[in-house]
């Protein structure tokens, strides 16, 4: 269907109530299942790509332990967000959209969380972290992983 000339999906706000559940039960939404999907409603695989890849509530691939998400926002940017992308990386081994091999950490960058007065801040499983540092991130990243280990040996 078309509307002013943009490609719109027939009961498009369906469409992303189940494709939210499938997110939701199983972690993210594998390619294999928009191609099911595209196919059982007869919605291009391309739409409905396009539609997973616009919201970024949606995951592609499936995440570790902990999402972290780092703010790229002018405030964020501006006081040196790269600096907690580069601690992420010295600490769990990870770079944007990647998942650590252990499973705890995956990495993603988002345009902006609504807290530029805090900046440069990351979002760790719906936690937001501020005035976030080189030195505070890589903090993080090794309670995080210390806490993992302890909960290890428990079991």
């Amino acid at each position: 269907m078309e509307k002013e000339g943009k490609t719109v999906i027939a009961g498009e706000s369906r469409v992303l109530e189940m494709l939210q559940e499938i997110n939701k039960n199983e972690g993210y939404i594998s390619r294999e299942r928009l191609s099911s999907i595209s196919r059982e409603l007869g919605i291009p695989l391309s739409l409905l790509y396009g539609l997973v890849t616009f919201y970024n509530q949606f995951n592609l691939a499936t995440s570790g332990r902990y999402t972290i998400e780092v703010c790229e926002g002018t405030a964020c940017h501006i006081n040196k967000s790269s600096e907690i992308k580069r601690a992420i990386k010295d600490a769990a081994g990870i770079s944007v959209d990647e998942t650590s091999s252990d499973g705890l950490f995956t990495l993603r960058d988002v345009r902006c969380l609504g807290a530029c007065a805090l900046a440069p801040v990351l979002r760790l499983n719906k936690k937001i972290y501020s005035k976030m540092t080189y030195e505070k991130t890589k903090e993080l990243i090794f309670k995080l992983k210390k806490e993992a280990e302890g909960e290890a040996k428990l079991k």
